[in-house]
């Protein structure tokens, strides 16, 4: 991180956690009824919030999808699967296997372009995690210090016959 940004950091944290005072240097209270904040508000909050919205729009837009294409699939399982006498077509009608094989094709074109769609929102979900900022610092010596977690760890591992990479993640 650039020297400027962690002076804003520090800043702004200092800024967030000290009392409210008045223009004459006395300590503002909050009126009757009325609740003071804590401290800072959590910055991560928007990044959760979006992660578990593009996760779990990932996972249904896929599964919806899934479903989309295997009915394509079924579609077009009716026209092969169709009896046949000697190479023709005898099961079904020609003006039928059209229509079932323009259903298949449209179903599972639609089925794919989801998928495709729902493992987008998926990296999005992957990346707005990756890029969520740290916790913010606490106000007063008396709040607890929050373990600083990162969410992937790479370790180099050796063996006599191998050298390898270990991926480990938390969350």
């Amino acid at each position: 991180m650039s020297r400027p940004r962690v002076l804003i950091r520090l800043a702004t944290a200092a800024l967030a956690c000290a009392p409210a005072v008045s223009a004459h240097g006395q300590p503002l209270t909050p009126a009757p009824g009325v609740t003071a904040e804590a401290g800072p508000a959590d910055p991560r909050l928007p990044y959760r919030a979006a992660t578990w919205g593009l996760v779990g729009g990932g996972v249904v837009l896929g599964v919806a999808s899934g479903l989309v294409y295997a009915m394509g699939t079924s579609d077009e399982a009716v026209i092969t699967d169709a009896r046949r006498d000697g190479g023709v077509v005898t099961g079904i009608t020609q003006i039928e296997a059209q229509r079932l094989q323009d259903s298949a094709s449209r179903l599972q074109t639609f089925g794919a372009v989801g998928l495709g769609l729902a493992g987008g929102l998926l990296v999005g979900g992957l990346v707005t995690w990756l890029l969520e900022p740290d916790a913010p610092a606490p106000c007063g010596p008396a709040a607890p210090a929050e373990p600083a977690i990162r969410p992937f760890s790479l370790a180099p591992t050796f063996a006599p016959d191998r050298a390898g990479v270990a991926l480990g993640w938390a969350f």
